[in-house]
């Protein structure tokens, strides 16, 4: 970690439940992307729309592991939805969220990438994830969380097969404000980044 970076633990989900794949398969996966940027990172996104509606054009080198794939982002989803669920309903008052139709997913995707930019920058500056829920499986620190009493950031570590869940911009709306969207970016540090992650988004409302 490079010098005078402070860290921060935060309150993890466990992973356990999300490794139906072997970890060399997964990460087999995430390896397979293909799309190269010029800040050093491959990354490739897979809206849940067109896995649904059959018509998601895969990459050739992920052709061979589409069936995990597939499963991958249908098992994170209905995770992601169930955990959505139960927390908003748990709140009082409930908070509103169109979860419920998993067939109609908006915007949701799954999105893996490699990161090997340029040690100590920054492969993304500071934002907050616009949908309602993220998760992400990573086996580097990258991501800094903005201390909202210390104004300072603050790295969070790995845990080991656990994931890192973000409330999103919409769910922060409908709770009115009761839950908190982090400020955060994203860090480079010495060694490459492995990620999968998937954006979770409310079912769009009928016209």
């Amino acid at each position: 970690m490079a010098e005078g970076r402070k860290s921060v633990e935060l309150a993890v989900l466990s992973y356990e439940r999300l490794k139906a794949q072997d970890k060399d398969e997964v990460k087999k996966m995430i390896q397979a992307l293909f799309y190269t940027f010029d800040s050093g990172v491959e990354k490739i996104h897979l809206g849940r729309e067109e896995h649904i509606r059959g018509t998601l054009d895969l990459p050739e080198d992920l052709q061979p592991i589409a069936d995990k794939v597939a499963s991958t982002s249908a098992y994170i989803d209905s995770l992601l939805r169930e955990l959505g669920t139960t927390l908003c309903s748990s709140m009082e008052p409930p908070v509103p969220a169109v979860l419920d139709h998993p067939e109609k997913p908006g915007l949701s995707n799954l999105y893996l990438a490699i990161s090997k930019a340029k040690p100590d920058t920054f492969i993304m500056t500071t934002h907050t994830d616009d949908g309602f829920l993220t998760l992400t499986f990573y086996d580097e620190p990258f991501n800094e969380v903005l201390d909202r009493t210390t104004q300072e950031w603050r790295r969070i570590e790995v845990n080991r097969h656990m994931p890192l869940i973000n409330a999103g911009d919409q769910l922060q709306k409908n709770s009115d404000n009761r839950l908190y969207s982090p400020i955060h970016r994203c860090y480079q540090d010495k060694n490459e980044i492995d990620l999968i992650m998937f954006d979770l988004f409310e079912s769009p409302k009928e016209e």
